[in-house]
């Protein structure tokens, strides 16, 4: 039993993506997971960034896919989300309190350590986010797990014998 790497096109990948774009289970290439991003984004900049988000949006099933190619839960793409969201919800529940004080004439954080603290609490959120980043780009660039995991079979390493 020879294991074969068939190619997966441009064409091919953004079909099979399309045909899976709201499965969660299962397995993706990372052909077909870099070519619709490389689409997304093309449309994200052509079109509005309204539609690239939604658009983006639309690539998350395909992202646990990917994840799940490489022996990952899905859900590694949540751990980001939550840091994200946290970011924004921390900042703009900052930026209302100040907002509160100031309106209520009982602001005293002008001076230097308040600066300070902001610029570390959001610096260390903004890092974590990188780091994140960066994990996950590490991630959908590791190539297949060559046999059947816990998510299914590989797409990518087919045995010759199947093929014929």
């Amino acid at each position: 039993m020879n294991k074969t790497i068939p190619t997966l096109g441009f064409f091919d990948a953004i079909t099979q993506a399309a045909n899976n774009i709201v499965k969660f289970n299962g397995r993706a290439r990372r052909s077909e997971y870099w070519w619709v991003k490389l689409m997304v984004f093309l449309f994200g900049i052509f079109l509005t960034p309204v539609s690239g988000f939604i658009l983006d949006l639309a690539t998350i099933p395909l992202t646990f896919r990917r994840l799940h190619d490489t022996g990952r839960s899905g859900w590694w793409w949540g751990a980001g989300a939550l840091l994200k969201v946290g970011f924004i919800v921390f900042l703009i529940a900052e930026i209302i309190m100040v907002g509160i004080d100031v309106a209520n004439s009982t602001f005293v954080g002008c001076g230097l350590p308040f600066v300070w603290t902001f610029f570390a609490k959001y610096t260390i959120w903004a890092l974590l986010i990188l780091a994140y980043n960066v994990m996950m780009l590490v991630f959908m660039c590791m190539d297949s797990e060559p046999y059947e995991n816990e998510y299914g079979e590989s797409p990518k390493y087919v045995d010759d014998d199947e093929e014929l």
